[in-house]
């Protein structure tokens, strides 16, 4: 019988120690849980401020990029508004693209081009009726454009209106060239346009790249670089190139 009660007491201290092991180890949990929500409490708190800080760094992003927009289509404007300037300056001039340039050359030797252009092209050009000549600046090796400022709009538009039908009236290798006004050498094509101003040059020069590479006509007329898909629908429709968008636009569509 002592023993029966000495194991029981044994037992029982071993449960006790065992109930109060565990009851330790609860405890531990409990404050090991309540540290776990606490964190992610500040996990939570952490999460709402970079949210927070995130929907104001885009609400700032949107708005520069609202502001730059509207710059960008402000500077499109002027620059336009420039162009139309430039252009109102000069309404009675041509330039000449890919004429040979002579050594010492002197101003009557650019009116005698003019005048032998007029002349294969049927109209004639007097030194009278120019006001100004003389080549631009250009790349090395290859000839430079001549600028012909005319007396009057009406000369210069029956000009090159004289130029544009000689050439739509023949073969390509037939158009305005060296030959064709006696320059002596290889024969190479002479291009008459419309002077336009150093803004728009480079845009008339991604068109014309555009519509050899993709068969479109390409011209300018009162300042305007026009595209015309080449077909026999006379109808169709010219499109206005206003900035190098409209390239990227027409070679998406390719």
């Amino acid at each position: 019988m002592r023993l029966l009660q000495q194991r029981v007491i044994i037992w029982k201290a071993e449960h006790d120690a065992i109930l109060s092991g565990l009851t330790n180890d609860i405890s531990d949990l409990k404050i090991q849980c309540s540290q776990i929500r606490e964190s992610h409490l500040e996990i939570d708190r952490s999460v709402k401020f970079v949210n927070t800080c995130y929907e104001e760094i885009k609400n700032k992003f949107d708005e520069i990029q609202k502001l730059r927009k509207e710059n960008d289509d402000r500077t499109v404007q002027l620059e336009q508004y420039i162009q139309d300037l430039q252009l109102q300056s000069r309404p009675a001039t041509i330039e000449l693209r890919n004429v040979p340039q002579k050594t010492k050359e002197t101003a009557d030797d650019l009116v005698a081009v003019v005048s032998a252009i007029g002349k294969v092209v049927d109209i004639a050009i007097e030194p009278s009726n120019l006001r100004d000549l003389y080549r631009l600046p250009g790349i090395s090796g290859t000839p430079r454009p001549i600028v012909a400022e005319f007396i009057s709009v009406p000369k210069r538009n029956e000009f090159l209106s004289n130029v544009r039908r000689y050439n739509k009236e023949r073969p390509i290798t037939d158009k305005l060239n060296t030959a064709s006004i006696g320059v002596p050498g290889d024969k190479k094509p002479i291009y008459v346009d419309e002077h336009l101003p150093p803004s728009k040059k480079k845009l008339f020069y991604d068109a014309r790249t555009f519509a050899k590479a993709n068969k479109f006509s390409c011209w300018n007329s009162h300042g305007r670089i026009l595209l015309r898909r080449d077909s026999n629908d006379l109808n169709e429709k010219p499109i206005q190139i206003k900035s190098a968008k409209c390239i990227l636009a027409l070679t998406k569509k390719q």
